[in-house]
């Protein structure tokens, strides 16, 4: 990856989108594997160790020990909006950042949007983290609050002029489908079609009914006459929406570049990317590959994929091909994995991969 021909070719924008619609308080936990003592302990940083362990405890009883790493503000929406404005744009954002009063974890992210509508309080997620990935419980609280009638303002005043729209997090919204309604009407009742980028992120879906999720697609499909839309899944994530849309065929050995392909060319789209740890992928009228850069000691894993998100549409919006895209997403992701910190442009450049 030639990094510096990469980032000389992101260039300051004003341009300004419309991202939501979630919110939440991230709590990050790590495992202990053994103790000696109160400062020396060995952590349990395999997942699949985690597993045989839970696996062994069945019929009988486990306990383990959690160690706080940290509490911060969290949600697919919050992070990739705030790893875009890092990345140069400016932006409106709509979610649920605290009601009536925004939440302390998001103060600084809302003073950094142009306009916040919050009307609910953030959930919550407490993350299990391993080096290979990580295990989220999440607690929707308020959630259910995030529907078409709470945002019909907001939406029709930003929908008209938004040069792009992220909408985040479909799965943990449950009256997301709404929403999808109230943005094709509005954009039905527009008199121009803009074809302005968009990206859709949909989240672990599998414990959302097939009926909804069908609905969702359908939606998607309408909002694609009028947005170029960009849909990012995970590995596990595509895997899931192929069996969705194949009839509930076996895709565990697909590559990550046959399972893009195979979903863009159901769902012509503008692309279909698809993350993992070891590559990415995405497929618009040609599949791409990129391997990702490895961080054998991550600092934090919980949000690596929203970076990854935030840097690969920020690549979209500079109209860089699809191949750059998927670079400037893994450098993106590769910072923030390795330092604990959301980067800017400047950041990313002085940059150096261990």
């Amino acid at each position: 990856m030639d990094t510096k021909k990469l980032l000389d070719s992101i260039t300051t924008t004003e341009m300004h989108g419309l991202v939501g619609f979630d919110g939440f308080i991230d709590e990050l936990y790590g495992l202990v594997k053994e103790r000696d003592s109160e400062q020396d302990y060995k952590a349990l940083k395999q997942m699949g160790e985690f597993a045989d362990m839970v696996q062994n405890a069945v019929g009988k009883s486990a306990n383990f020990e959690i160690i706080q790493k940290e509490v911060k503000a969290g949600g697919n929406g919050p992070i990739m909006a705030n790893s875009l404005i890092n990345l140069g744009l400016g932006l409106s954002y709509g979610g649920a950042l605290g009601h009536p009063d925004i939440h302390p974890a998001f103060q600084d992210f809302s003073q950094l949007c142009s306009e916040v509508a919050s009307v609910c309080d953030p959930a919550r997620t407490m993350a299990l983290e391993f080096n290979e990935g990580k295990l989220m419980l999440c607690q929707l609280n308020d959630l259910y609050q995030i529907n078409r009638d709470k945002f019909r303002h907001f939406l029709s005043k930003h929908v008209s002029s938004a040069e792009f729209f992220c909408f985040l997090n479909w799965t943990e919204l449950p009256n997301l489908n709404g929403i999808y309604e109230l943005i094709v009407e509005l954009l039905e009742a527009q008199k121009e079609i803009l074809k302005r980028p968009c990206f859709i992120d949909l989240a672990d879906f599998k414990r959302r009914s097939k009926s909804d999720l069908g609905y969702a697609l359908e939606l998607i499909k309408k909002m694609s006459a009028y947005l170029n839309i960009h849909l990012g899944l995970n590995w596990s994530e595509a895997q899931q929406l192929a069996q969705h849309l194949f009839a509930d065929q076996d895709f565990s050995e697909h590559s990550l570049s046959d399972l893009a392909e195979l979903l863009q060319n159901q769902l012509k789209l503008q692309a279909v990317c698809v993350h993992s740890h070891h590559q990415v992928a995405a497929c618009d009228e040609k599949s791409y590959t990129v391997e990702t850069l490895h961080v054998a000691e991550p600092k934090i894993s919980t949000g690596a994929g929203d970076h990854f998100n935030a840097g690969y549409f920020r690549a979209v919006l500079e109209g860089l091909g699809l191949e750059q895209c998927l670079q400037l997403g893994v450098l993106n992701s590769a910072y923030y994995v390795s330092t604990g910190k959301t980067p800017g442009l400047t950041d990313l450049r002085t940059f150096t991969h261990h």
